[in-house]
């Protein structure tokens, strides 16, 4: 079992360490472009969910509208996922609400 551990992708590892500690608290919108995994869904349950497919060759990106009325749109063409994931939660973390 041990050797099985040491074979583990380090970026796996760490995206599923930062997937982990996600919330949508101060989001008021987000289009599903991350898996969008139970608990973190369950976070903000008034979070509404938009998926926007376009074929018009424009940049890949993720638009957050948050619950302060901000908006926040990510430019992903050169994010990893792992990179994508840990700014997603920086901003939720500087703009987090109080849990009712």
């Amino acid at each position: 079992m041990a050797a099985m551990n040491s074979t583990i992708n380090p970026v796996k590892k760490a995206l599923y360490k930062t997937v982990k500690e996600l919330h949508l608290r101060p989001v008021q919108q987000k289009p599903v472009v991350l898996p969008v995994y139970k608990k973190v869904r369950e976070s903000n349950m008034k979070c509404s969910l938009k998926t926007e497919v376009k074929n018009n060759c424009s940049e890949p990106q993720v638009d957050l509208k948050l619950a302060s009325g901000q908006k926040v749109i990510f430019k992903t063409s050169n994010l990893t996922s792992l990179e994508l994931t840990r700014e997603f939660l920086n901003i939720v973390n500087r703009f987090d609400v109080p849990v009712e």
